[in-house]
């Protein structure tokens, strides 16, 4: 994907509170082993229309828009180890402009509730720390971008 591109990740309720986006609207399920985060291609002429699949109609919808080369920049301070960030297309028949954010450590994919090798784990840093590093690093540029589409600009 380009780098101008931006995706948006769609925001539930529970991942709003007074206005702080949740570290958990970026987790990678564990009981599906999630290999990816699932956002949507804002450049699509399907955006709209596959927001509303997501959401099954309901308005207004909060979003964080977020671009692509940001994401691919983002860092995470809090750890020693290497993470990246990818957003690669996502095949999808029901919704057009699917894409996922993909999170490497050190190189290696990460996969929910899948256990990841990781130089900070030697260092005394749990796993769970690390993955709430990453998540928090995707809430706080996340919440810097929250749009809205409502049913008069859907």
């Amino acid at each position: 994907m380009e780098g101008q591109e931006n995706v948006a990740r769609v925001i539930k309720s529970v991942w709003l509170f007074d206005g702080e986006l949740s570290p958990a609207a970026f987790n990678l399920r564990p009981h599906i082993h999630e290999t990816y985060i699932s956002v949507l291609r804002e450049s699509c002429d399907t955006f709209v229309d596959d927001v509303k699949t997501v959401t099954h109609g309901k308005l207004p919808v909060i979003y964080a828009s977020m671009n692509v080369a940001d994401l691919r920049n983002l860092q995470v301070e809090t750890i020693e180890d290497t993470v990246g960030f990818d957003v690669i297309l996502v095949d999808n028949q029901n919704i057009q402009s699917h894409a996922g954010i993909f999170i490497y450590i050190n190189e290696q994919q990460l996969v929910g509730g899948e256990p990841f090798e990781s130089l900070a784990l030697q260092h005394g840093v749990s796993a769970d720390s690390v993955l709430l590093s990453i998540r928090e690093t995707l809430a706080d540029y996340a919440k810097e971008h929250i749009m809205q589409i409502s049913a008069e600009n859907g």
